[in-house]
């Protein structure tokens, strides 16, 4: 029985969720095409997986044995997700074999990083340093900091870093306008939880003078595929099995356009089976490159990418301060906001859209999001909060958690 195989089998034998959604048909003594069973979202998940899992955990894994996550950066749907400490580390394998492999990186390589959060308050760690990593808060990123943060790094000597092209474009700007140097040790830079657009890429590239490539996944799979050095994103089927269907969740031939649907291979305590992940792109599985890597081709179409925040005074501030608004209430209201939307409609002038499970904290929720905005210029601004009972969803496609809608006013 392959992994593939292996993974259906125990995700309907043992999760609730897709014994709701077992076809009639299925037996575990027959080996099934994949493509018979159906799509799941993100929606899905909500009405009795957590609790599910949580169950299971509290009454079978050792606390100190589970990993969890959430999903709350990109997509604005709040949902936690949870590993066994040995699937996790099992599904990064060739992740790591493969950086080793094409770009000479191991785990032991100084690295630098930003994060959306380590505090639920109303304060959070500017930074985490340990003698081989070096990571930033993303939150209050304006030309000061991000000066002060690139000193931090030239003075560190990262070997690689990991970063949203979000963080580099600000890095990037903010040395190129201060006559600030590249960073002598860099060899690596892996882009990851944004759209990588080719400008972008050629600038990092000529300023910094190293290896580039571009790392694809989520926090519900870890690493789907990565970039090699002869520019093809290859996906990493030890730890993921790729579709790519059209909008009636047919599955498509190589080279068409459509959403990306992703099996992990790996996560047994929260199993993830033809999950919609929001995603556009095409798939090859011909295509012979010259690195000598033989998995599938992925190419996106579509990915994650979102507007900045606007002020009078002519600053960009990354939307991520709303996420670890939204995090820090979630750590201590045990993840009652179940999606977000921020929309910024003027200077000071931001709707919120909510989608909560308990309507008996809607003021606490209220009150602590703008405490929770580590940002001084935004915390005076008119923030107008509508809850909703369903789902926000933009044609199928990944929601963006923040837009700029000034220019449309």
């Amino acid at each position: 029985m392959d992994s593939l195989t292996k993974i259906i089998s125990h995700a309907y034998k043992n999760s609730l969720l897709y014994q709701q959604k077992k076809p009639e048909w299925y037996e575990e003594s027959r080996e099934p095409d994949i493509t018979e069973f159906p799509i799941i979202q993100k929606q899905d998940l909500f009405h009795n997986v957590p609790a599910e899992i949580m169950d299971y955990v509290m009454g079978h894994i050792p606390e100190e044995e589970v990993v969890q996550m959430s999903t709350s950066g990109s997509t604005g749907i709040c949902l936690p997700v949870l590993w066994h400490k040995n699937d996790y580390r099992r599904s990064m394998l060739s992740l790591w074999m493969l950086r080793k492999k094409y770009y000479h990186i191991s785990p032991n390589d100084k690295l630098c990083y930003f994060y959306t959060i380590r505090e639920s308050g109303d304060s959070d760690l500017a930074y985490e340093y340990s003698n081989q990593t070096l990571g930033f808060s993303k939150c209050s990123l304006d030309e000061k900091r991000i000066y002060k943060i690139y000193q931090m790094i030239l003075d560190f000597g990262p070997k690689w870093m990991l970063l949203q092209p979000s963080m580099a474009e600000l890095l990037l700007e903010t040395a190129q306008k201060h006559g600030l140097p590249p960073v002598n040790e860099l060899e690596y830079i892996e882009f990851s939880g944004e759209m990588l657009f080719e400008e972008l890429r050629e600038r990092v590239k000529q300023f910094f003078g190293c290896q580039i490539s571009n790392q694809y996944g989520s926090n519900e799979l870890n690493s789907i595929a990565l970039e090699c050095p002869h520019g093809n994103m290859h996906c990493i089927s030890s730890n993921v099995y790729v579709e790519i269907a059209d909008k009636e969740g047919q599955v498509i031939g190589d080279d068409s356009e459509g959403e990306i649907i992703v099996t992990s291979l790996n996560n047994r305590i929260m199993p993830f089976v033809r999950y919609r992940i929001g995603d556009w792109g095409r798939i090859r599985h011909n295509k012979k490159c010259p690195c000598g890597n033989r998995n599938p081709i992925l190419e996106l179409t579509m990915g994650r990418s979102n507007d900045s925040i606007l002020t009078e005074q002519g600053r960009k501030i990354n939307p991520y301060i709303f996420v670890h608004a939204v995090e820090a209430i979630n750590g201590s209201y045990d993840d009652v906001i179940k999606q977000f939307k921020v929309i910024q409609r003027d200077y000071n002038s931001f709707l919120v859209l909510l989608r909560i499970d308990d309507n008996s904290v809607k003021e606490d929720i209220e009150e602590l999001f703008v405490k929770y905005i580590l940002e001084p210029d935004l915390k005076q601004a008119e923030y107008k909060f509508v809850y909703s009972d369903s789902f926000i969803n933009e044609d199928g496609r990944k929601l963006r958690y923040f837009m700029n809608d000034m220019e449309k006013e």
